[in-house]
C-alpha cells in the first residue's frame, strides 16, 4: 500500500489549480452551499480568482475568506470541473494560507476542529452514545491486530451514530474481516479541517510521514 502524506497531496492539488485552472467558474457555480451564504449574489469566477489568488500569493479577499470558510466540502465542485482537478481542494488551501497569512478563522469554525474535548462533533456525538456504547476504536493500537479491512469513519460521523451502525452492520452482514475506527477524539486526517486542525502522530500514521 502506497502512503500519501496529507501534505503531498495538497501540493499536488495547489499546483493542479494554479497551473491548470482556467477560472471557467463552474465549480462555483454548482456550489451547494454558495446560493445560500454570504456570497450568494457574488459572479462565480470572480471568488474562483479570489481563492485561486490567494493561493497562489496569498493575496486576502474578503469574499475568499467568506467562500472558503462556508464551505461544507460537498465535493460537488469537484464532480463539475472540466479539467479534472481536485476543486474541493481550493477552499481547503484557501483557509490554510490565510490562517498562515495570520487571519484568523472564525470562532464557529474552530468548534468544528477535532482532536480537541469540546469540538461540536463530540459534543453532538455524547448527547446519543454513552462512553460504554462505544464500539470503534479511538485511539491507534501500538500492534494493531491484522483486519483486512479498515473502517475509519472521520469526525464527520461522530454526530451519527445510527448511520455509523449501519455501516458496521452491513459489513457484518456480509462477513467481513473488518475493525471500525473513529476520528472525533484522538485521530484526525486533516483533509477537510486543515486551518490549524492538529496534526498528531496518529494523523502521520494514518497518511504516512512526510
Amino acid at each position: 500500500m502506497t502512503h500519501v502524506s496529507l501534505s503531498a497531496y495538497l501540493d499536488r492539488c495547489r499546483h493542479d489549480i494554479i497551473d491548470r485552472c482556467t477560472l471557467c467558474g463552474n465549480c462555483a457555480v454548482n456550489c451547494e452551499i454558495r446560493r445560500l451564504g454570504s456570497v450568494k449574489d457574488e459572479y462565480p469566477i470572480r471568488l474562483v480568482e479570489a481563492m485561486k489568488g490567494c493561493i497562489e500569493s496569498g493575496a486576502y479577499e474578503q469574499v475568499a475568506y467568506d467562500f472558503a470558510f462556508e464551505c461544507i466540502n460537498c465535493l460537488e465542485c469537484t464532480v463539475h470541473c472540466p479539467e479534472g482537478i481536485e476543486a474541493s481542494a481550493m477552499p481547503v488551501l484557501t483557509k490554510a494560507r490565510m490562517v498562515r497569512e495570520g487571519y484568523e478563522a472564525p470562532p464557529l469554525f474552530k468548534m468544528t476542529q477535532p482532536c480537541q474535548p469540546y469540538c461540536l462533533q463530540n459534543i453532538l456525538g455524547a448527547l446519543q452514545t454513552r462512553p460504554s456504547d462505544t464500539w470503534w476504536l479511538e485511539e491507534v493500537p501500538k500492534d494493531p491486530e491484522h483486519h483486512d479491512i479498515v473502517l475509519f469513519m472521520g469526525c464527520n460521523e461522530m454526530p451519527f451514530p445510527a448511520a455509523m451502525a449501519g455501516a458496521r452492520d452491513i459489513l457484518t452482514d456480509m462477513q467481513l474481516d473488518f475493525v471500525s475506527v473513529g476520528g472525533g477524539k484522538n485521530l484526525c486526517c486533516g483533509a477537510v479541517r486543515i486551518s490549524r486542525a492538529p496534526v498528531n502522530r496518529q494523523s502521520q500514521m494514518l497518511w504516512g510521514a512526510d
